[in-house]
Formats: C-alpha cells, structure tokens, sequence
C-alpha cells in the first residue's frame, strides 16, 4: 500500500480535545458507537479506537481490540498455504478430537470513514496507517498474533478484499447474501506489505 501519508494524523481517542458528535459516516449504528460508547469502552481497556485527521479534519476512526479466531475446516487450505496453520497444528487438532483450533488475533471492531471523504481514498490510507500500527505491534513491542479478524458490512467486503483481506468460513460476499461478512488477513501477509 503505497499512499501519501504525511498530512495525516491519528490520534487515541483518549487522548484527543477534539469533539466527536458532529462525526457521520452514514451508518448510524457506527456514528453511535464513536459518539457513545467508544470513550467507555476505551476507558475499560476493552477496545482502542483511534481518529484520523486529514489536514486537521476528523475524518475517520478505527476501533481495535484482541480476540480469538476459531477455524473452522473450510479455512485450513488458505491458513495453510499463507504459513499461519503448520502441519504441527493439524497434528495437535486430530489428537484434540473436534475441538476447533484458536488463534489469537487482533480484531478490527470498528472502522468509518466520514461521509463527506468516503470514495477519495481517506479508507486506504486510514487502513494503511492501522495495518502499519499493527504491524509495529508485532515488530516493535513482541506481541503475536495470527492477524487482523474483522466482520466487513456488504457494501465494503470489496474495500476490504483490496486491502488484502480474504473471506473466512467460505462466506465469500460474492457468493452469500449476509449481514456481514467474516474476513481475515495474517501477519506475515501485512509484514509483506510494509516490506515493498
């Protein structure tokens, strides 16, 4: 993901003077989310959400937090083949009996872009900016997990294939008609990425 990055800024929600109310991506349940319950979230360690500015501009936020990833057997073909699920792992799921494999992950709970700079490139560079995050989460600070979980609205399954999320539990948008769809991109997909 090579975007401009350099007039944008994030900051933790926390830690911000700037107000939120005024915030509307169009998705009122999501506007709800940021302007009630994201600071009481934060403020119990369940979550971390974060704003972007653009140009000093609250054009964005991100919500984040840690969870767990059950696979279940469609998944194990692309764990596989992208190195998160090893032959060790089938081994110890086989002698567990039916017990699903968990992975640690972090999960993106949340992620908006304002109405008024949605389809002008703000989503890639905010998601390029979390991925980055993420990624100096494992590099930096030596934490593991195996990705990034997130369950993508209809309307954004594609934004989120192009980001290089794939479809989890074979519940690909482009095939099933649902409320959300489960999606899922590993750590060494998005170390790759920072390392182009």
């Amino acid at each position: 993901m090579s975007v401009d990055l350099s007039k944008y800024k994030v900051y933790p929600l926390l830690s911000s003077i700037e107000s939120v109310q005024s915030f509307d991506c169009g998705l009122p349940l999501i506007d709800d989310f940021l302007v009630k319950d994201a600071q009481h979230s934060d403020s119990e360690y369940r979550t971390q959400t974060q704003l972007l500015f653009y140009d000093g501009i609250l054009t964005g936020f991100f919500s984040s937090q840690v969870g767990t990833l059950k696979l279940e057997p469609v998944d194990i073909p692309s764990f596989k083949s992208n190195g998160v699920l090893t032959d060790d792992d089938l081994r110890k799921e086989e002698s567990m009996g039916d017990s699903p494999l968990d992975y640690p992950v972090v999960i993106l709970s949340y992620f908006a872009i304002a109405q008024d700079y949605q389809d002008c490139g703000h989503g890639t560079s905010m998601m390029s900016l979390f991925l980055y995050q993420v990624m100096n989460a494992y590099r930096l600070h030596g934490l593991g997990f195996a990705g990034v979980l997130l369950d993508a609205l209809p309307g954004a399954a594609d934004f989120y294939k192009n980001c290089g999320f794939s479809s989890l539990h074979g519940k690909d948008s482009d095939l099933f008609d649902l409320t959300s769809y489960p999606m899922f991109i590993a750590t060494q997909k998005i170390l790759d990425i920072f390392a182009e």
